[in-house]
């Protein structure tokens, strides 16, 4: 049994104070130990992931930082998340701005891979080395193009059982069309072309978006890599932003075996001139066809395919437009389906957040997430109410994961901080739906192709229905939802037939085996469903009748005195590691911070410099917070009483005690 000790210090998020018995999702972002901060000074990035990247059944989080730390999290038993940025490596692996993130096993050894988008320079590719740790592999792999890249998708697009990655980018150079009173009018920008990474096979890329045909030289805000015509390859679906001016979104048809891809995009239907940002994919109408959710500044798009194959936008019929708050436009980026309630009908979730924009497309500044109920009838509610929300946040990214495995769906935003006063910026919202209805969730692992099934769609019958999901290796804004595949089945009490089409255009029929509201695993060829669950006869929810191990529960070590500096609320049991910072000051790593007692100025000398700096009372509510300071930190403003120190380097995370007199 393995031993874990958790420093984990409760950390006071910005919102507004809320009755959670009233509400689906509750937020649990203190509670769970998340702090984060995304900043960025140009309103762009906000990529979150949900990844299992250890392997032990627990969906973790991976968050880009901007011009901040990114952080790693370890989901600990669904119950807490441990900050692990600086065990993993994450820490030392610095660069440019980071943007977005997906996850992916490049070379199918079992463990996930990490692709970050960033601003400038090149992207990074971070190799998992087991499950513990994160080796920067960019160059070696031949991830050296530099471009301002806002996201990514893993895909096998040409059906050799490895993953290649697909990037797009954004603006290059500016330019605007003005008026003869020098408004801007319109946009005349120039973007970077996006990239194909082709798998080498051996850890390496070739850059191959030339030759495959896929440059699309549009301001790329989103993509999805999924079998849009259903002719069993991976197909790409773009949503660029200043479409009515530079490039309209791109649908990109694989021409498999030939390895080139052909422009579909008006064809389809799907060629829309828009400010695109974010990309949602399901099933609204529950009839095996896929639709896409489109997000914009202003009117976003809900594209229904049709039984002839085409995609219409439908989202004023369907009351999912979001397209004005407050007498301006709102600006929506990040979206998922998700069915919250199990039903059997997928939800919608919008991610919105301002960006400063020109008069004649003017933004709101308040502009709440977004909560749609699909009412099973080609219509939504909307019901955002049942969101915490809070004044003022600006959301870019979203995903969605299970991360307690029970059945219900939760939910995680990213939102941008352009103020080091900034406390909190990413919300995690769990589901806590009392009444859900019955649900079937799917880990697909595959040996022919890649072995984390993506590209892989799943279509569940029941009852004369028809459920539809795709494993996708990216999608929403900047992010990527978990893998495990959910179906909400409502009153439905049986599955009479799952047919499996994997990503090399193979199909698996299975008509037998299923169990409801459990997770069940199917490997490749195998031709039989595994019950998931716990395995360990010593774990604390071992389950006799589990026939792949996943999700064990383990004792959790650490300090469970209050009055330790390191005082842990998560841990279960006490591991003897309990300390009292010595009163003359912290003295540790190469930093140093005195005098301790403090009356008017606390001075801080460090070896490495120090990226984040907060003063915290003892609840963790922080009162000053600092980026990148040095010297002396004014505090005769403080009342007396203790406070906690968070330090954060570019390779270290501490905190410490200290008194003010």
């Amino acid at each position: 049994m393995k031993v874990l000790i958790i420093f984990w210090l409760t950390v006071w998020s910005i919102g507004i104070p809320v009755s959670y018995a009233q509400q689906i999702f509750k937020d649990v972002t203190d509670s769970f130990g998340i702090r984060h901060i995304h900043e960025a000074q140009n309103y762009m990035g906000g990529g979150v992931v949900f990844l299992d990247f250890d392997n032990d059944g627990f969906e973790d989080i991976f968050l880009t930082g901007g011009s901040a730390s990114n952080k790693l999290y370890r989901n600990i038993n669904g119950e807490f998340f441990q900050d692990v940025t600086v065990i993993s490596g994450i820490a030392g692996i610095t660069g440019s701005k980071t943007k977005a993130a997906v996850a992916g096993d490049i070379d199918n050894d079992g463990w996930r891979e990490l692709f970050i988008a960033t601003e400038s320079g090149h992207n990074m590719l971070l190799k998992n080395e087991g499950g513990s740790f994160f080796k920067d592999i960019s160059t070696e792999a031949g991830i050296i193009h530099e471009s301002f890249s806002m996201g990514a998708s893993f895909a096998d697009f040409n059906q050799d059982g490895l993953l290649d990655i697909y990037v797009i980018n954004f603006v290059k150079e500016q330019r605007f069309i003005r008026n003869d009173n020098n408004e801007v009018t319109g946009f005349d920008h120039d973007c970077y072309p996006n990239l194909l990474y082709i798998n080498n096979g051996n850890n390496t890329f070739t850059e191959s978006a030339q030759a495959y045909g896929v440059v699309d030289e549009g301001c790329g805000l989103a993509v999805v890599a999924d079998d849009i015509d259903d002719d069993g390859d991976v197909d790409i679906y773009i949503a660029n932003d200043f479409g009515e001016w530079v490039r309209p979104n791109v649908c990109l048809r694989n021409n498999y075996p030939d390895p080139t891809f052909t422009d579909v995009s008006d064809v389809l239907g799907m060629g829309l001139a828009m400010y695109g940002m974010g990309i949602a994919a399901g099933d609204l109408e529950n009839d095996a066809k896929k639709d896409y959710y489109v997000s914009n500044l202003g009117s976003n798009a809900l594209l229904n395919q049709t039984d002839a194959g085409v995609f219409t936008d439908i989202a004023p019929a369907a009351l999912v437009e979001n397209d004005v708050v407050g007498g301006a436009f709102s600006t929506s980026w990040g979206t998922v389906f998700t069915d919250y309630d199990n039903d059997g009908f997928q939800d919608l979730v919008v991610s919105n957040g301002f960006v400063p924009s020109p008069a004649f497309i003017q933004t709101s500044s308040d502009d709440p997430n977004k909560l749609f109920r699909n009412n099973a009838d080609g219509t939504f509610t909307d019901i955002s109410q049942q969101l915490p929300q809070a004044d003022s946040v600006i959301s870019r990214g979203l995903a969605k994961a299970d991360i307690d495995n029970d059945g219900r769906q939760d939910l995680l935003f990213a939102n941008l901080s352009t103020s080091v006063i900034d406390l909190q910026n990413v919300y995690l919202y769990k589901n806590q739906f009392e009444a859900p209805g019955n649900w079937f969730a799917l880990l697909l692992e595959g040996t022919e192709v890649n072995r984390d099934a993506i590209g892989t769609k799943v279509i569940l019958e029941s009852g004369g229905k028809s459920y539809t999901q795709s494993v996708l290796g990216g999608s929403s804004h900047a992010s990527q939802n978990s893998l495990r595949l959910h179906f909400g089945l409502g009153t439905l009490d049986k599955i009479d037939k799952m047919t499996i089409r994997w990503s090399d255009g193979s199909s698996e029929v299975l008509n037998s085996g299923f169990m409801l509201n459990r997770t069940m695993y199917y490997l490749q060829g195998s031709g039989e469903l595994l019950i998931a669950g716990c395995m360990d006869p010593e774990a604390i929810n071992f389950s006799d009748n589990a026939q792949y191990n996943h999700g064990c529960k383990e004792d959790v070590y650490g300090c469970t005195d209050p009055d330790a500096d390191n005082f842990d609320p998560a841990a279960l049991i006490e591991d003897g590691s309990c300390f009292i910072t010595d009163i003359d000051g912290v003295h540790n790593k190469g930093i140093s911070i005195y005098p301790n007692p403090v009356s008017d100025v606390l001075n801080l000398v460090s070896e490495e410099q120090i990226v984040s700096f907060k003063i915290m009372d003892i609840n963790g509510v922080s009162i000053i917070h600092l980026m990148y300071p040095a010297g002396q930190i004014r505090t005769d403003h403080l009342p007396r009483g203790f406070y906690v120190l968070s330090v954060q380097t570019r390779t270290s995370l501490m905190y410490h005690r200290i008194y003010k007199e």
